[in-house]
This record gives C-alpha cells, sequence and structure tokens, in this order.
C-alpha cells in the first residue's frame, strides 16, 4: 500500500512538472528566427536528404546524430524550421520529467518537482539558445542514461537498466563527443565501484557487459554508416587533426579556471559553503506532502504568467523596455551554472569520501553516481565554452534537489524561503528569456511581444519573427534569388546557415561555418583556395571588426590569429569584381551584413 501511495504522489507531481516546462516553452519557442545558429542542423538535415553528407562533402566538427533526427523530422513531417523546434519544445518537457524521475530516488515528490523545472528554465537561460540545441540534446541522453543506471544499484541487478544506460550514452556521445564520452566513463567507473561494493564480482560483470554492449550498439551502427558512405577517413581527419579552432590543450581543459577565473573561484567557494549552510538544518522525517507538491505547482504557474505579463507590460522586472540583459542577472546565472562543475564536484568527493569509508546508504549512492554524471557532463561541456546554460543539467537540478529535500524534511521556514527565492530566480530568468529571446554573431533579437510577423518564405512557415529580422531576411534571400539560378552557389560568412536554407543554394567550398572557433586553419586556408579558384555566384558578408575578433581569438585561441581571416580577405578581394545589392546593420548590433553578385 505504501508503495502504491508513494507512486500515486509521484505522478501527481510528474503532471505539474511537464505542465510548467510546456508552459514555459511556449510563450516563445516559436517568436524568432535564430538566424545565426539555429538553422545549423536543419541546413546539414537537408543536404543530407539530398545525398550530401557531413564529413565526406560537407565540414562538420561534431558526430551527427542530431542532424539525422532532424532529417528524420523533414523526411516526415515536413521542410520547416517549425518542425524542428516543435519537437525541441517537446523534448524539454521529457526533458524536465526525466530529472524529475531521477531525482525522486532521493528527494521528496514536491522538491523533485520544483528543482526539476528550475533547471529547464536554466538551460533556457543561454543567449543563443534556439530550441533545437545538439548540446542540450547530447545532456538529454546523458540524463537518460544516468536514469536506467540508477536502476543498477542499491543492491539492484538490472541488466536491462545498464544495456539502456549504454546506449543512451552511446547518443550522447553521438551527439557531442565531449559529453557523451564524459558520461560513459562516469557511469563505468562510479557505477562499477558501486555494483562491485555491494554485490561482488558477479554483479560487476552483470553491469559492465550489457553497458558494453548497449553502448556498442548505437556506436557499431555509425560506424558501419561511415564505412558504408565512404565517410571514415574524412571521419578520423575531422576529429584528430583538425583541432587548431579551440586553442592549446591546456587552454581547452582548463577553459573555465582560465577564461573566467573570479566566477570559478566564487562557485567553488560557495559549494562547501552552500552545503554548511544546508546542512545546520538537522534532517528531518517529515513525509511527503501533496499540499507541498500543490502549493509548488501552483507557485510555478503564477511565476510564469507574472514572467509573462512583465514582458508585455513593463511593469515589472526585467520588463519589455529592457534592450539589453540584466547584468546582475546574467552574473547570477552564469555563476548558478558555474556551480554545476563545481558543486557537482563537491558533492562527488564528499560521497566518495563516504564510499571510501562503506557507509553509504541506497540514497546516498544514487546521489554519488549523479554528482558523478552532473560534474562530467558539466565538466565536458565546459571544454567548448567556459559557462552556458547546457551546463546546468543535471548538476542544478541535483544541487537544488538536495537543498529543498533537506529543508523540506525538516519543515523549517527555510524550506519556504528557499522556494520564494528559486522562483524569484526562474521569474527573471524566464522574462529575460522572453525579452531577450536570441543573440549570437551580434545579431540581436527584440522581445517576444515584437515578433508578431509571418514570412512569405516557405521554410519559416508557422515562425513569427519580429519586424527587423524578418524584414533584413526576406530581403537578402529575395535579392539572392532574383540575381541567381538553381544550380549557382552562395557564400555566407561567418555564419549565417538560415540564407542557404530559404535560398536553396549551397557554398563552393568544404565548410559552411567559419566561425572562429569552429573551423579550422587548415579548412579555412582550404576553402580560401577554393574560393579564389571557384569564386561564389552571391556572398553574404557580415564585415568583419578587427577588435571583436581579436577578443573572440583571445577567448577561443589563447590569441592566436585565425584562419578565417584569410577567407574574409579573399571575400573582400573578391567583392571588388561584384555587385553590392545591400549594405544594411544587423538588428540589434552596429555590425553592417552586405549582400553581393557576380557582375
Amino acid at each position: 500500500m505504501a508503495t502504491n501511495d508513494r507512486a500515486r504522489r509521484l505522478l501527481f507531481a510528474a503532471l505539474p512538472v511537464a505542465i510548467l516546462c510546456t508552459a514555459f516553452s511556449v510563450l516563445y519557442w516559436n517568436r524568432f528566427l535564430a538566424a545565426s545558429a539555429g538553422s545549423t542542423f536543419f541546413y546539414l538535415a537537408e543536404q543530407m536528404l539530398q545525398g550530401r553528407l557531413p564529413y565526406r562533402d560537407i565540414f562538420f566538427v561534431v558526430t551527427p546524430l542530431s542532424a539525422f533526427k532532424v532529417a528524420a523530422l523533414i523526411h516526415f513531417f515536413g521542410d520547416t524550421l517549425l518542425v524542428a523546434r516543435f519537437e525541441g519544445a517537446l523534448e524539454r518537457t521529457i526533458f524536465g520529467l526525466l530529472l524529475f524521475f531521477l531525482l525522486t530516488r532521493f528527494c521528496r515528490a514536491g522538491s523533485a518537482m520544483l528543482a526539476s523545472f528550475f533547471t529547464i528554465v536554466i538551460l533556457a537561460a543561454d543567449e543563443a539558445d534556439a530550441i533545437v540545441n545538439y548540446h542540450i540534446d547530447s545532456v538529454f541522453w546523458a540524463v537518460a542514461a544516468a536514469c536506467c543506471a540508477s536502476f543498477c544499484i542499491g543492491g539492484k541487478s538490472s541488466r536491462v537498466g545498464a544495456l539502456f544506460a549504454g546506449f543512451f550514452a552511446a547518443l550522447s556521445l553521438l551527439t557531442k563527443q565531449t559529453t557523451g564520452a564524459g558520461v560513459i566513463a562516469a557511469l563505468a567507473v562510479t557505477g562499477s565501484l558501486l555494483v562491485w561494493r555491494t554485490g561482488g564480482i558477479r554483479a560487476l560483470s552483470r553491469f559492465l557487459v550489457p553497458l558494453f554492449f548497449g553502448w556498442m550498439v548505437p556506436m557499431g551502427a555509425f560506424l558501419w554508416w561511415l564505412v558504408q558512405t565512404r565517410s571514415l577517413t574524412p571521419f578520423l581527419h575531422t576529429f584528430l587533426t583538425t583541432s587548431t579552432s579551440k586553442g592549446s590543450l591546456l587552454a581547452v581543459l582548463l577553459r573555465p579556471a582560465m577564461q573566467l577565473p573570479w566566477l570559478f573561484l566564487a562557485a567553488a567557494a560557495g559549494a562547501p559553503l552552500l552545503a554548511w549552510i544546508i546542512r545546520k538544518t538537522p534532517r528531518g522525517d517529515r513525509p511527503e506532502s501533496i499540499f507541498n507538491v500543490a502549493v509548488l505547482a501552483f507557485g510555478g504557474l503564477a511565476t510564469i504568467a507574472l514572467a509573462a505579463v512583465s514582458v508585455h507590460t513593463g511593469h515589472w522586472w526585467p520588463g519589455s523596455a529592457s534592450s539589453v540583459p540584466s547584468p546582475m542577472l546574467v552574473a547570477i546565472t552564469n555563476l548558478t551554472i558555474m556551480s554545476a562543475v563545481t558543486g557537482s564536484a563537491f558533492l562527488f568527493f564528499d560521497y566518495g569520501w563516504r564510499f571510501l569509508k562503506g557507509t553509504m546508504t541506497e540514497r546516498e549512492q544514487q546521489i554519488w553516481l549523479l554528482s558523478a554524471v552532473s560534474f562530467a557532463v558539466a565538466y565536458m561541456l565546459s571544454l567548448s565554452w567556459a559557462v552556458y546554460s547546457p551546463m546546468a543539467a543535471p548538476g542544478i537540478a541535483l544541487i537544488a534537489g538536495l537543498a529543498l529535500d533537506r529543508l523540506e524534511g525538516a519543515g523549517a521556514k527555510r524550506f519556504y524561503a528557499l522556494v520564494a527565492f528559486l522562483l524569484l530566480f526562474a521569474c527573471s530568468s524566464i522574462s529575460g528569456k522572453l525579452t531577450w529571446p536570441f543573440q549570437w554573431m551580434y545579431w540581436a533579437e527584440p522581445p517576444v511581444d515584437q515578433a508578431r510577423f509571418a514570412s512569405t518564405l516557405l521554410k519559416l512557415k508557422g515562425l513569427r519573427i519580429s519586424e527587423p529580422t524578418l524584414s533584413l531576411t526576406e530581403k537578402i534571400a529575395h535579392l539572392v534569388q532574383q540575381h541567381t539560378k538553381p544550380g549557382d552557389s552562395l557564400l555566407v560568412y561567418p555564419y549565417f546557415p538560415v540564407f542557404y536554407v530559404v535560398t536553396g543554394l549551397n557554398p563552393p567550398t568544404y565548410a559552411f561555418n567559419h566561425y572562429v572557433d569552429v573551423c579550422p586553419d587548415s579548412i579555412c586556408a582550404q576553402d580560401a583556395a577554393t574560393l579564389r579558384a571557384h569564386p561564389p555566384d552571391a556572398i553574404v558578408y557580415m564585415v568583419e571588426n578587427e577588435e571583436d575578433l581579436a577578443r573572440d581569438e583571445l577567448v577561443f585561441r589563447s590569441g592566436r590569429k585565425s584562419g578565417s581571416r584569410e577567407v574574409a580577405r579573399v571575400i573582400e578581394d573578391l567583392a571588388a569584381g561584384y555587385q553590392k545589392l545591400l549594405s544594411s546593420p544587423v538588428p540589434g548590433s552596429t555590425r553592417v551584413i552586405e549582400v553581393y553578385t557576380r557582375r
């Protein structure tokens, strides 16, 4: 009977998680364009469906599962950006449910519900999150793997759980190699230690063998695909010999500490301090409360509603009148995200010490396993960028869930104080997202309440876009289409793949993205030579800014000059013999985007 009551409470709490995550995404999922990065996998998926494959025909720097997924969506549901956006929004809701059920291994339902919803909000906080986000896809599969592995510890023996843990870990690797490598290492090492401690060598073999075979199924299929499509050699070349776009190995491995030292130190100091503050509250044994679940669900809905009203009226924080994100909100959000690295590491070593002493309960084993996965995911993501929102899961859910559960169990007033803080933080973050839905490559989009216009371009059907963004996008697309014919070539520099999508044209180069931290120097040199030998029929060019470029080179490459400079020089040389059709400011910035066609 007690088990049935527990199951009913979990289902009662799971429904608000799904409602809250869905309600949040509905506010903005189709109300921005994301011209600079949002169409990357969509363009690659279209090329795959036309027979041009990554690695063999198109330079691509990550593993291709997200492109396969979008290609399947286009094939079955239609060739529009809206389809991929809808799937991405739906994935956020499923992601919230995965986090919820994972946290209920050691948290009360109400605490797990709020921690899961809060984490989904933080996941979307990044200014370059376009809903279709392969970073978050990779974390989604990592969390799914952790959920399956959680059935294998605490004296249990679940070969099926281990099999699917390996399977989902492989999907994470096939989405983003660093995340996938981290999660399989965390599961193999920490999971093996826990299984061995409780069940010995035989239990260890029942965990590792299915974990390995589950991992090998997707990896074997991917290897077979590479061989069958003659893409294995260029794939290996891409991943083994073209890493110059990321800077030195030391700069990559220590990126969080070297790029943002003060933020890293603050997060590192804050982890044990937060643990000490929370643990000052005696652990209580108050049972799960349906009332708490209902109150927190109502609080979450009120938070989303207040955030929406704040943006549409401008009466509350941060308000629709704000043209830039609040510096304080950005700082607090970045500190929170960085805590996913330092806080998970603190929990891993803290519970690892308990493992060495041989005193771990089943609940503590679950926490140790998830702390290992959380640290692996957050740290491996930080190798790409020191702090950005995909790092938040599952680490922030783990930290928030443990803090809430400790205070909820004691029945302390501090529980309600922490709930109020998290909901206020979530309200500010949601308001910030609705005010600043997307910005990358100096193209910033205004608040979602200004995204009221539909495009005449078929690929953008169903999206609602702001006037400045829509006007410039359609103008560029129409100019290119008027001055080219099917089969002509188009070069877009450095990184606006939406123009390949809406015009149906392709670049003459191996890479379609020459951004400073993506395209290796050798590929840039190769493509520069290609452009001189085979000039494109049209060019969409965002004029380089030396100060911005030097800053990006310092951040990404430890100050080394980027090979993309050579591509830009070739474009400027070619432009002298082309007809300039347009020179327009990029929305939300002082940068200029130009359109050229051959005379």
